[in-house]
């Protein structure tokens, strides 16, 4: 059947933006082949165009309607072929542009033509920040007539890994279909990576399979793809789905065995191999302990069978696990994160009184678990604390090591905390300083958290907790320091301050903070350990810290304070921050102290793109003229690191 051609009439600025965004043009206009149809499916408000070229079998496709998704139905161009067999539709998206960041090319499977009929989506669209260099693949479906709409991973693809060409396919196999994404290689080479989970989806009678376009918006804009393959084609390779492995957290140095299933529904030899492997071994490893599954005439369609894969813990991080796998020579890959927590329970649990002075409290009992310490003959050196609680902050609900201090003393804390783990978020671990041991009382406290970088808070009543400053680039391990003084006036302050060599200290606050609502015969002072978020129970968190010492009515020590925190973010600036491709910004900075200076740019996603300064610089003030070749639109980090002193600022190229 003959496609029925629109007239190609737009409005200027449509031709004008489309022009821009799409470089690539195909010979002439054919016939389309057999079988295939074109329809306006929903509200189409501008006229589509479809070009075919026989001699290089490439679609081009340009249509309007304002989304293909949601409750208000399916809106845009369809070309389609119908058929009531089990199938797979596979094409290559070549080149796709947008006006709207709804606009969308999708591979269809419909059981009607109807914009509310339920169907299979595997859609491929930019992201929803309409970054122009990410975008996105999805599996979604609408399983009943007029129903909602369900949904399954979204799988992010930055311009870096190529994000075009990039192959689809959606698979009817029986009663379930499943959606793959692949990047572009030889047909014969693709290795193909499944969306989301297999879903069930009843035809009851023919199927559409199709491309469709959609320009998004208010349905006045066109998107543009353009697509070669296209095939509606029989399902050669075996039926199998391997269902996606969840996320998983372990502690460091423990292994964990993870379940892969897999679903086999033809009978074509017992060929099943899965080969893991870690992005970072130096984190995580991952091997085969057993592989158990049926030989082909035990095996039973439909059913779901198993194969082990044991990942091991070793290092506090981050590592990706993916998962190759050949059934029959259809390669498919997936994968899961792990992620390695450094948190350690105490091998040599203490005993719950520590050395006269010091004492161990759990504050706000009620929502401990269990807490440890662990030390080796002193407090002050290699000192772990361990808490399973709920704890709502440092100052208020944590595992407390402490002593008396006279109200009227200074005092100065100083010490170096190694590391800070947990399995959640909100841990803390760092000074403290109480009124009291009772609950809800003044206090001020300096932590170290996992996550959330370096923190001031402190209550000035029964009823006001503040968070003075957070720095959320304050990573440890690292030095952190606290002076309470009184002055001749009666008046109490508090100065606090932070290094990363112990010799280069800055200061946390532009000021000291007046700390006049501590006071009384009950003074403490220590060291604290927060589990984790109150809202959640269990949070576990472990802490360990070195170098302790806290000194009473001493002089206190000369920090040789290289600044401010605000001074010293004021000493790297980048002008202007918005940086036109071909156009150049002015780059700032002070060198404080003699020695090796690094300026380097990181993308958003924490990758080295550029290094611009790697050398040894005397102190004094610098200028370097930037000019960002060879990077793409987006946000970017530049950081600058030397001699006891980090500091990053953001750039963006538009």
């Amino acid at each position: 059947m003959r496609a029925r051609f629109f007239t190609f009439r737009k409005r200027v600025v449509s031709i004008i933006l489309l022009s821009m965004l799409v470089t690539l043009h195909i010979k002439g206009q054919d016939r389309l082949p057999d079988g295939w149809q074109g329809i306006d499916i929903g509200e189409v408000k501008l006229p589509s165009r479809v070009f075919y070229n026989a001699e290089d079998e490439v679609f081009d496709i340009e249509a309007a309607g304002h989304e293909y998704w949601g409750s208000g139905g399916d809106h845009g161009h369809f070309l389609y072929f119908e058929t009531e067999e089990d199938k797979e539709i596979v094409l290559r998206v070549r080149e796709f542009s947008a006006q709207t960041r709804n606009g969308k090319v999708l591979i269809n499977m419909r059981t009607g033509l109807d914009s509310r009929s339920s169907n299979m989506v595997v859609e491929f669209k930019r992201n929803e920040d309409f970054n122009p260099w990410v975008y996105s693949c999805v599996f979604y479906y609408r399983l009943l007539d007029n129903g909602s709409n369900g949904g399954d991973n979204a799988v992010d693809i930055p311009q870096m890994e190529q994000p075009l060409p990039r192959w689809l396919r959606l698979v009817r196999q029986g009663s379930y279909i499943t959606a793959y994404h692949a990047e572009d290689a030889d047909p014969e080479r693709l290795v193909w990576r499944q969306l989301g989970t297999p879903t069930r989806f009843v035809f009851r009678g023919p199927a559409y399979m199709g491309i469709a376009v959609c320009g998004g918006g208010s349905g006045d804009y066109y998107a543009r793809a353009i697509v070669d393959n296209l095939q509606v084609r029989d399902v050669e390779n075996p039926y199998y789905v391997q269902e996606p492995v969840s996320a998983q957290t372990l502690t460091e140095g423990s292994s964990a065995d993870i379940n892969v299933t897999a679903v086999f529904g033809h009978y074509q030899g017992d060929y099943w191999t899965i080969e893991p492997s870690s992005t970072d071994t130096n984190v995580a490893t991952v091997s085969f302990w057993e592989e158990e599954y049926p030989n082909e005439e035990d095996r039973i369609l439909g059913e779901r069978y198993q194969k082990y894969i044991r990942v091991n813990a070793h290092k506090d991080g981050i590592a990706t696990v993916r998962m190759t796998t050949n059934v029959m020579g259809f390669k498919m890959e997936s994968d899961f994160i792990v992620t390695v927590n450094g948190l350690r329970e105490p091998e040599i649990i203490a005993s719950m009184n520590p050395p006269e002075p010091w004492t161990l409290t759990e504050l706000q009992a009620p929502n401990v678990t269990r807490s440890m310490m662990e030390y080796n003959g002193s407090i002050h050196e290699n000192l772990t604390l361990w808490t399973e609680r709920r704890a709502e902050n440092m100052g208020n609900s944590s595992f407390f090591l402490h002593r008396n201090v006279d109200e009227n003393a200074d005092v100065e804390m100083k010490m170096y905390v190694e590391s800070v783990r947990n399995t959640g978020n909100g841990s803390f671990a760092g000074f403290l300083i109480r009124e009291s041991l009772a609950n809800n009382v003044p206090f001020v406290s300096l932590g170290v958290g996992a996550y959330e970088g370096l923190q001031l808070r402190y209550r000035w009543d029964r009823n006001v907790t503040v968070i003075s400053r957070t720095l959320p680039d304050v990573i440890f391990p690292c030095w952190i320091a606290l002076q309470k003084y009184t002055t001749d006036f009666g008046s109490q302050y508090i100065n606090v301050y932070y290094s990363y060599d112990n010799k280069n200290w800055r200061e946390l606050l532009n000021y000291p903070l007046l700390a006049n609502f501590l006071g009384g015969n009950d003074m403490q002072y220590g060291v604290a350990l927060a589990g984790g978020s109150h809202a959640t129970a269990d949070r576990k968190a472990s802490a360990v810290l070195n170098n302790f010492a806290l000194k009473i009515n001493e002089p206190f020590e000369d920090f040789s304070v290289i600044g401010s925190f605000d001074e010293i973010k004021a000493r790297l600036s980048i002008n202007p921050n918005t940086i036109n491709l071909g156009t150049s910004a002015t780059i700032s900075y002070k060198v404080i102290i003699s020695g090796r200076v690094t300026m380097t740019v990181f993308d958003s996603m924490g990758r080295l793109m550029q290094t611009l300064v790697n050398a040894n610089q005397e102190a004094g003030e610098y200028t370097l003229a930037y000019t960002p070749n060879n990077l793409h639109p987006g946000v970017y980090l530049l950081r600058y690191v030397a001699e006891g002193d980090y500091q990053f600022v953001r750039f963006v190229i538009p």
